[in-house]
């Protein structure tokens, strides 16, 4: 590369110009937002399109990496006097944060001058993505091991048949209550869902599992990975076939675990609740393709004042987001207790068996 540098006294100050602004603007750009970049990208481009000095072939594009990855320019002052002159090729792209300006052709000093601009901006907005640590705090980590008791009340319930067959492995189902629910008497959990349901229909094909809250807590899924731990441990599961759902705070419980841990799960089946949608949209990538195939099928009542049918629709459209076909039955009539209509729904059931968790990892989970 070979700079050339006129005789020409008016054109020898345009350069000084030129090198001052762009440090000038390289100084203030450091600490400017990518509002303030973008607002001097619009112009400095709406300037260059408009200057009647030079035929001048403007593109922009949307460019994500703030890479510098060459810049030819050829300046003209006064008369057209040649004043700076890089001898590279004669086009060029200048990769800005925002946006890409390809120029090419004779630039006018106003262009050189808002180019200027342009690699300022781009300089700082580089640095900015490595920024210098605070020279009065010094970076510090700490790693330490926590461990905790944890402990539930559950009602159990085993199938018609259960341990006739010493070989035979049964489907799980852990379903969790709603917050009227909690307490210190697990009875209560009886009073809606599947415990409720087993009551009458012993041949129910599922074990079922239904912890109690405790009174002002809500779901923990350090609680309920280890109550899993315990009942695999001790009873026939199909570690392939384990099933979650809830209602209301349990709905919650369900899309918590569900998402946190969707490696555990054939299915799962939210009612009446809602969750946080980022545990989907940034997902650790080695999750995400558990993510994908984990079959969900979310319940709400289109008329629920306790909780929004939005927050189902949020979690299911976050699903959808990244490829999960998860489904979503709404009932327009059906206020918060849409639990009922849903588990009365016999396809609810044989859609949980139609899933499998192919080398399912849920009881590794639990002894980390």
């Amino acid at each position: 590369m070979r700079l050339v540098l006129a005789k020409n006294a008016q054109a020898a100050a345009v350069v000084v110009v030129v090198v001052v602004v762009t440090v000038a603007v390289a100084v203030a750009a450091a600490v400017v937002t990518v509002a303030a970049v973008a607002a001097v990208v619009v112009v400095a481009v709406v300037m260059i399109v408009a200057d009647p000095v030079a035929n001048t072939a403007v593109t922009v594009a949307d460019a994500t990496k703030p890479t510098f990855i060459r810049f030819s320019l050829q300046a003209f002052g006064l008369h057209q006097t040649p004043v700076l002159r890089f001898e590279l090729p004669p086009s060029a792209t200048f990769r800005h944060p925002l946006a890409s300006v390809q120029l090419t052709s004779k630039y006018s000093m106003k262009k050189v001058l808002l180019t200027a601009l342009l690699l300022a901006t781009g300089f700082s907005a580089i640095q900015a993505q490595n920024p210098i640590a605070p020279t009065n705090q010094k970076i510090a980590a700490f790693q330490r091991k926590a461990t905790k008791a944890v402990s539930a009340d559950y009602l159990l319930f085993l199938p018609e048949g259960y341990g006739k067959d010493a070989k035979k492995k049964w489907p799980l189902m852990l379903f969790l209550h709603g917050a009227g629910e909690r307490g210190n008497n697990v009875t209560k959990v009886a009073a809606h869902g599947p415990p409720l349901i087993v009551q009458t229909k012993a041949n129910f094909p599922f074990i079922v599992v239904s912890p109690q809250c405790p009174e002002g807590a809500r779901w923990d899924n350090d609680v309920l990975l280890a109550l899993l731990d315990e009942v695999n441990a001790t009873y026939a599961i199909d570690a392939e076939r384990v099933y979650l759902t809830g209602l209301s705070m349990g709905g919650y419980g369900s899309w918590s675990l569900g998402l946190t841990y969707p490696d555990i799960f054939a299915a799962i089946a939210p009612i009446c609740g809602g969750g946080d949608s980022l545990k989907v949209l940034l997902a650790d990538p080695k999750k995400v393709a558990s993510l994908k195939t984990l079959p969900v099928w979310a319940f709400h009542g289109g008329k629920d004042n306790v909780v929004k049918p939005e927050e189902s629709q949020r979690m299911v459209d976050a699903l959808r987001k990244i490829g999960n076909e998860a489904k979503l039955t709404m009932y327009p009539e059906t206020g918060h207790d849409s639990w009922k209509e849903a588990y009365a729904n016999e396809d609810l059931y044989s859609w949980f068996l139609s899933h499998k968790r192919s080398g399912a990892k849920w009881s590794s989970h639990s002894q980390k």
